[in-house]
């Protein structure tokens, strides 16, 4: 009898880190945070590969390694500076202002979520990226009646039934800026507290988040706290659009709902 291959999965999370984005080290500690929580699908830590200022050079050659590893699916994060040209999406990984198009992160695997929480304005105005606002602070609680090893066949199972994809989840739309304080950023903040709440799920008897409701519930919590009125952001996305929900991505999976299966 053949053995089942575990899921080869991978999250990379690339940061341009500096002084004037003071939320960006907290925007890596909740992706982690999340990622490795029950909800989040118990990543490991060898799953998971943090780039913080890379030089695109080194980026460029980590993503080639990536795309001939053949993964199942993968997850990519950006947290600091960005803009557009030519309504392609470009992001600033180091303070050298190097950047890479969205198009060089995408299509790295067949399955695949990339998060932008980046301003998008014009390539030419690429200065202090995201204004300031004050978030609440969360965290992101386990069920200890899941275990990890649990978490990680429900969650795994379920990546394997969505169809290949490539979901694009914008923190603003072109010509916006993305609103960030020291607690972390905003679009990306209310994103993964979405994916940690079950009682706003319309799908899976609230048994998964899928990625995209967790996003259009986020769109409307980022215009509600966004306090910058001059600087509106309206949160974006790229998505296929299958029929059958089961095909698309989640984002999280709910322990309670697996208290007595």
């Amino acid at each position: 009898m053949s053995r089942k291959t575990l899921m080869k999965k991978k999250a990379i999370i690339i940061a341009n880190q500096d002084g004037k984005l003071t939320g960006v080290s907290k925007d890596i500690e909740h992706i982690q945070e999340f990622l490795k929580s029950i909800p989040g699908g118990a990543w490991n830590t060898d799953e998971i590969e943090l780039h913080i200022n890379p030089s695109l050079s080194s980026l460029r050659l980590s993503l080639a390694i990536d795309k001939l590893s053949k993964y199942d699916y993968m997850m990519v994060f950006f947290t600091g500076h960005g803009g557009h040209k030519r309504q392609e999406t470009y992001v600033q990984i180091n303070n050298d202002k190097q950047l890479i198009a969205q198009s060089e992160l995408e299509n790295l695997c067949n399955k695949q979520i990339n998060i932008y929480d980046c301003c998008r304005s014009e390539i030419e105005e690429l200065k202090e990226a995201r204004a300031s606002l004050s978030m609440d602070s969360y965290s992101f609680s386990d069920s200890l009646r899941l275990s990890r090893i649990q978490a990680r066949q429900i969650y795994n199972n379920q990546i394997e039934k969505a169809k290949p994809q490539q979901l694009i989840l914008y923190s603003c739309s072109l010509n916006e800026y993305s609103q960030d304080e020291s607690y972390g950023a905003l679009y990306l903040t209310n994103l993964l507290r979405d994916a940690n709440n079950f009682t706003n799920c319309e799908y899976y008897e609230k048994r998964f988040k899928v990625a995209l409701e967790s996003h259009l519930n986020a769109v409307e919590r980022v215009k509600k706290d966004n306090r910058d009125k001059n600087n509106p952001q309206n949160p974006d996305y790229r998505a296929t659009r299958f029929p059958n929900i089961e095909h698309h991505l989640i984002l999280s999976i709910n322990p309670e709902s697996y208290v007595h299966r």
